[in-house]
C-alpha cells in the first residue's frame, strides 16, 4: 500500500459505467482511502454527499442523467465544500471555469496517476489557511483559478 503524508480521505465516486466505478473503488481502497459511495446520477451523488460529507469527489461529466457532471461539481464544491476532480474521456466538455472542480484527469489514466492525484488532493485539503498550493501532477489539468 502507498503511504501518503496526509490523513486518509473520504472519497465519493460519481461514475455511471459500473466497471469503471468498481475499478476506481478498488484502487482507492488499495490506497487506503475510504469510499463513501458510488453514484451514477446527480440526485444520488448529492444525497451521498449530504449523508457522508466526503473530502473529495471524482466526477465523470456524462452520466445516466446527461451532462450533469458540471452541475454536480458546482453543488458539491459550493454547498457541501467537497474538493472535486473531473475524471472524463471528454475533457473538451469541461466548462471553462471548471464548475467548481479544481482539476481534471483524462481517462484512461495509469494507476500511478491516480496516486498522484490523490496525493495532490490530500495536500490541497490539508495545506492550511494561506498555505502554498501543492504541485499538481502533470497529467492533471488544473482549473484556471489555480493556474
Amino acid at each position: 500500500m502507498v503511504q501518503f503524508s496526509q490523513p486518509t480521505l473520504k472519497v465519493l465516486i460519481v461514475e455511471d459505467e459500473i466497471f469503471l466505478a468498481l475499478d476506481l473503488e478498488f484502487q482507492l481502497i488499495e490506497l487506503g482511502m475510504v469510499v463513501v459511495g458510488m453514484a451514477d446520477h446527480a440526485e444520488r451523488a448529492l444525497e451521498l454527499a449530504r449523508l457522508h460529507t466526503p473530502d473529495l469527489a471524482l466526477v465523470d461529466l456524462n452520466l445516466k442523467d446527461g451532462l450533469t457532471g458540471p452541475q454536480i461539481a458546482l453543488r458539491l464544491a459550493n454547498h457541501h465544500h467537497v474538493l472535486v476532480v473531473f475524471m472524463t474521456a471528454t475533457p473538451e466538455l469541461i466548462p471553462q471555469d471548471f464548475a467548481g472542480a479544481i482539476g481534471a484527469l483524462t481517462k484512461p489514466y495509469e494507476p500511478q496517476t491516480l496516486i498522484r492525484v490523490i496525493d495532490f488532493a490530500n495536500a490541497y485539503i490539508h495545506r492550511g489557511a494561506g498555505g502554498a498550493l501543492p504541485t499538481a501532477p502533470t497529467q492533471m489539468k488544473l482549473a484556471p483559478s489555480l493556474r
